[in-house]
């Protein structure tokens, strides 16, 4: 049915797992795989460097599932997808706060934007994200 209604004939290498492949992407989110995507505007790069040395310290401890849950969270999709003809980016951006410690990170899913605060520590980073990820269901589309 499927080769049927999308117009190509029928070719044994094209198996479901493979078509389900390449229209949703891997389901493996790798931090290899997000740093390579990732743009990082609004730091200063001497004064601020250290803000984006946490976010992926805490990147790197996060489960396969808490990446999932934070790809969503900035963009509203579970896969990395595969992209052929525009460039698929994450951003993260400064959020400005003067108390970042007490706020969690925010998103603009329309731009693929993760709005991260200057957190103190490791810890207290880590902590507000994997809250914010594992409880932010104001998108859920499942």
């Amino acid at each position: 049915g499927f080769t049927e209604n999308v117009g190509f004939e029928f070719n044994p290498i094209l198996s479901g797992p493979l078509l389900m492949h390449l229209a949703n992407g891997s389901d493996i989110i790798t931090v290899e795989q997000l740093k390579s995507l990732t743009v990082v505007l609004g730091f200063d790069a001497d004064d601020d460097q250290q803000y984006i040395d946490r976010f992926w310290r805490v990147v790197e401890r996060l489960t396969s599932s808490q990446r999932h849950l934070m790809l969503r969270l900035i963009t509203t999709l579970t896969r990395i997808p595969i992209t052929v003809q525009t460039q698929f980016e994450i951003k993260i951006d400064k959020y400005a706060e003067e108390s970042p410690d007490s706020v969690l990170p925010t998103a603009s899913t329309c731009f693929n934007k993760l709005h991260w605060p200057c957190y103190s520590t490791d810890d207290i980073a880590y902590a507000k994200l994997c809250f914010a990820v594992e409880n932010c269901h104001s998108l859920d589309l499942t």
